[in-house]
């Protein structure tokens, strides 16, 4: 269970309370929104650990059986709070449908040119973690701000899946998943090829740079996005949280630059170096 503390969801813990200023609750009411976040978003992943069969700690009955009571606490901290509030019930499933309808193909996106919808849709794949702000709207009667409070974070979610994406891509090739990083540097083209030949190609691809710039560009701009939404929405805690995220992206970026810089010299001296007579 260290994966759902903090500092690791640093996010999952701190979002209810970055946006309460905007809601004007009180704290008592704001833990409980917290509390019931973390419940569901820990049933949340752990159904993507079950299908990801990534569940060696507990196995998979023990980790279907923990999932289903995160749930059902969940579940009952809300009706605690919301009772049968139409409006609410009806976002928490529209939510949870968004998440469980993303399919293995929808994460086969050639990011660099598909449309911005397309990119935008990766931002489904963390729907569960609006939850949490749909409570806050239902429980000061501000139904109606739901969107515009969502709207920095979904942004900020296809930046992180961006970016997880480019440091799992070696996980994701031996495991046989599909990942948006390998899938930009074959220049859109998807693999069936086993996993040594893809991540030859992969390294082959990273000796030029662009496509690995334009893949940190992507990402770089919706962090830019979310950080002005934001701000626009005077969501400072929310902000200052969004700016250290991307200062920590551009400082990964600027280090995975260094390195093809590095790779690209030693491939060159190999190259062009005198041969033995």
């Amino acid at each position: 269970m260290s994966r759902l503390a903090t500092p690791n969801w640093q996010l999952e813990w701190n979002l209810p309370r970055w946006l309460a200023e905007a809601f004007a609750l009180p704290e008592e009411v704001v833990r409980r929104v917290v509390l019931a976040n973390v419940l569901g978003l820990g049933y949340v992943r752990m159904i993507d650990d079950l299908r990801d069969r990534e569940t060696a700690s507990l196995g998979l009955a023990d980790t279907r059986s923990l999932a289903n009571v995160l749930y059902e606490a969940a579940i009952s901290t809300y009706l605690e709070m919301l009772g049968t509030h139409e409006w609410f019930w009806a976002q928490l499933e529209r939510f949870l449908h968004e998440w469980q309808a993303v399919k293995p193909e929808d994460v086969c996106l050639d990011v660099l040119h598909a449309g911005g919808a397309d990119v935008q849709s990766l931002a489904r794949l963390g729907s569960p973690l609006h939850i949490g702000t749909a409570a806050m709207c239902a429980i000061s009667g501000q139904e109606g701000r739901l969107e515009e409070m969502m709207e920095p974070v979904r942004h900020y979610l296809v930046a992180c899946v961006l970016l997880d994406h480019m440091q799992d891509w070696r996980e994701d090739t031996q495991a046989g998943r599909p990942n948006l990083f390998v899938r930009a540097l074959l220049d859109g083209q998807p693999s069936d090829e086993q996993s040594p030949a893809i991540t030859v190609r992969v390294c082959e691809a990273f000796l030029r740079s662009q496509p690995v710039q334009d893949y940190l560009d992507l990402a770089g701009n919706h962090f830019h996005v979310a950080l002005s939404l934001s701000r626009r929405q005077r969501l400072h805690r929310l902000a200052d949280y969004l700016e250290t995220r991307r200062q920590t992206a551009r400082r990964t970026a600027e280090d995975l630059a260094r390195r093809i810089d590095y790779l690209r010299g030693q491939a060159a001296g190999i190259l062009f170096e005198p041969l033995d007579d």
